[in-house]
């Protein structure tokens, strides 16, 4: 069975880079695919399975190669490569001069592949406009542009792998800035004041002018990607009237907090189709479907939070049923973990005939480590859960093995008792048979020891009778007979 465990839609841009991001899991193997949401979109995703090869043959020499990518039906899947970003690396570095020295090191393998001179070119201008930039920068002629540092993974064998290449280019683009940028990606999102306290962007050869360019160049890079869709930061910036944050609005407020509803009605989801509903914590939701909606997404929150589903039902001819949905956060049970600024849980397997679906739950604001943290310790939890799962199926085997064996021996000993038995009777049979012939040899013997002394008997009898005659014949008498016989004829 193929289930979504996450998904991200990127909607705020053109229609040409618009695309929805899912990882699968199917059969115990966990891929991330990509698909357009639109046709204009499907030529920039079949892209990256191009940028694959690409990647492998340039980064190679850094010690970097493509995540595995494929072509799938309207889209392109990912291997999942289990390991440690580059990001956590730094994170557990422990020291900002630790931090520093192994940025240092990502940043030479890098440069030391882009050794020409940057030259300017027509392509650049359209993506990244017309900024004037300082001279002495490197380029090669194609880069992997968003090399973020969560998306370096170091697996088990120490390989690194770039596992999101969305953005590649097959022109020059000044690798300082792709460097400055992953650097920036990182200081800002992890809010880490202390780095640009101590000067990292000094420190790994960035001065304030240069900064200033890149930034410019990141906030056309940022147009080129929204094209004509009006996103909320084109909104703060066009404002002619005094801006305030979001965090100012939401103190303005009394940190009123919102969830919202969008509808698919065959179009994918959009503002214009939604509606919010103010929450103190808890919320209880009973969303209308007519018959035309697909699906519907739940915005529960819009930042880090973690949500307890006290109640969810659906309702379809009469009929409740539990609706299944797919999420971007780390399910446990009733309760969700949601480790990003927008959560959302898609309802896109809806019965026939659905009219409504009801949501009762509560919500929690956490920060970012308390929502890592949690994940991680769910991460490990399940990581355990399948070793011990593992370990369990391996004793299980050893166990029927060892039942078999067992089985095997006792037969074998059942067998060898058998056999001895018949051993045994048979040694008793030839014992017997021994005492029967040990019986006849000796009647056997005597029998002959009695005629030998028989023979002796008669023997004497014999000499002693053949000693008579001899005597007889040897006598005058016998002689004086025998002559007399002899005249008268007899």
């Amino acid at each position: 069975m193929r289930d979504i465990i996450f998904a991200k839609y990127s909607s705020e841009r053109s229609a040409d880079f618009a695309i929805k991001t899912v990882i699968t899991l199917e059969n115990g193997v966990k891929r991330v695919e990509k698909y357009p949401l639109s046709e204009k979109a499907a030529a920039h995703v079949q892209k990256m399975a191009e940028n694959r090869d690409k990647i492998n043959a340039f980064y190679g020499g850094a010690g970097l190669k493509a995540a595995p990518c494929e072509v799938i039906n309207k889209g392109v899947a990912f291997d999942y490569i289990v390991g440690e970003t580059f990001e956590e690396k730094l994170e557990k570095c422990g020291s900002i001069n630790a931090e520093t020295e192994l940025m240092t090191k990502l940043r030479d393998r890098l440069y030391a592949l882009s050794g020409d001179s940057f030259e300017r070119t027509a392509a650049f201008d359209e993506v990244f406009g017309g900024t004037e930039l300082p001279n002495g920068l490197h380029a090669g002629a194609f880069c992997c542009f968003d090399l973020a540092f969560g998306n370096i993974i170091i697996d088990k064998n120490g390989e690194s792998h770039i596992i999101d290449y969305e953005w590649c280019f097959d022109f020059p683009v000044p690798v300082e800035y792709i460097f400055y940028r992953a650097v920036k990606l990182y200081v800002v999102i992890s809010g880490r004041n202390d780095l640009i306290e101590a000067g990292i962007y000094e420190k790994l050869g960035f001065g304030e002018d240069a900064a200033q360019c890149f930034d410019s160049l990141e906030t056309a890079f940022q147009a080129y990607i929204r094209g004509d869709v009006m996103s909320l930061r084109d909104l703060y910036s066009g404002f002619e009237k005094k801006n305030y944050s979001l965090p100012e609005i939401m103190g303005m407020i009394h940190s009123k907090n919102y969830a919202q509803v969008y509808f698919d009605r065959g179009s994918d989801y959009s503002e214009d189709d939604s509606y919010r509903v103010e929450t103190d914590g808890k919320v209880s939701l009973e969303i209308a479907l007519t018959g035309e909606v697909k699906a519907c997404r739940l915005d529960p929150l819009e930042e880090y939070c973690a949500v307890f589903i006290e109640e969810l039902t659906a309702e379809s001819n009469g009929r409740k049923y539990v609706p299944e949905f797919i999420t971007n956060g780390a399910r446990t049970g009733n309760v969700i973990y949601f480790d990003c600024d927008d959560p959302l849980m898609i309802f896109d397997k809806l019965e026939e005939g659905t009219e409504k679906i009801k949501i009762d739950y509560s919500v929690s604001k956490l920060t970012k480590q308390q929502v890592q943290g949690a994940v991680k310790l769910l991460e490990d939890n399940r990581r355990k859960d399948v070793e011990a799962a593992e370990i369990n199926a391996k004793l299980a085997q050893k166990t029927a093995e060892y039942d078999i064996k067992s089985a095997q021996f006792e037969d074998m000993k059942n067998l060898a008792d058998e056999r001895q038995k018949v051993i045994d009777q048979t040694l008793e049979h030839v014992k017997n048979i021994t005492g029967i012939f040990e019986s006849e040899k000796t009647v056997l013997i005597n029998e002959k020891n009695r005629l030998i002394n028989e023979k002796a008997a008669l023997e004497a009898v014999l000499a002693q009778r053949e000693k008579y005659i001899s005597d007889i014949e040897n006598s005058r008498a016998w002689k004086a007979i025998t002559k007399m016989r002899s005249l008268m004829g007899k």
